[in-house]
């Protein structure tokens, strides 16, 4: 990976062909700043000086099999979740954990929804009945052997609750590695 580039102005041609090496790079995309009145950069805050310009994400359906309790304001409630794509025997393949893209009511909604479901505590971690669907974005489906499945799903988001699918219309496993050749083909 090539360390990341300084520019100075530059037209859109410019910055396009930046934004392609970073990408080919193996970079998530570019940062775009205003220098004279923005802050440094810190991952995970906020600025208003500056924008990330990454590619669109691909989304996916799968089922929520686990939840581990917050921290922090999010302690009272579940702060992130466990994901299961779907095995060719019908079982649940835990594929991802998301704790993004939440707003402070779809914590209050998850949590409501599968505080009956649970089956199971263990200190952080609660195993739930696979009832809720979510739709997630991702950036790449990659190897991970911290999965059953063998697959792992990079910079997973929560996008929205799927309550207009059921636990057996989730993506499966076939096409999770579906994805991932296709992915890698390109």
């Amino acid at each position: 990976m090539s360390p990341p580039q300084l520019m100075s102005g530059g037209d859109e041609d410019e910055i396009d062909v930046l934004y392609r090496t970073a990408l080919d790079d193996g970079h998530e995309g570019i940062m775009i700043k205003d220098p004279p009145r923005s802050p440094p950069y810190t991952p995970g805050v906020r600025g208003k000086f500056w924008v990330k310009i990454k590619p669109a994400v691909d989304t996916i359906d799968l089922v929520v099999t686990g939840a581990e309790w917050g921290e922090g304001k999010r302690a009272h409630i579940f702060g992130s979740f466990l994901l299961s794509c779907l095995g060719e025997d019908g079982s649940f393949i835990p594929l991802s954990k998301v704790a993004t893209g939440f707003s402070d009511e779809a914590l209050q909604e998850m949590y409501a929804a599968l505080s009956g479901l649970v089956i199971s505590e263990e200190g952080k971690q609660v195993h739930v009945e696979p009832q809720i669907v979510v739709e997630v974005g991702y950036a790449e489906v990659q190897k991970s052997p911290s999965y059953a499945g063998g697959f792992a799903l990079r910079f997973p988001r929560f996008i929205r609750l799927r309550d207009d699918k059921s636990p057996d219309e989730i993506e499966s496993l076939r096409m999770i590695e579906e994805r991932f050749t296709a992915q890698s083909a390109r």
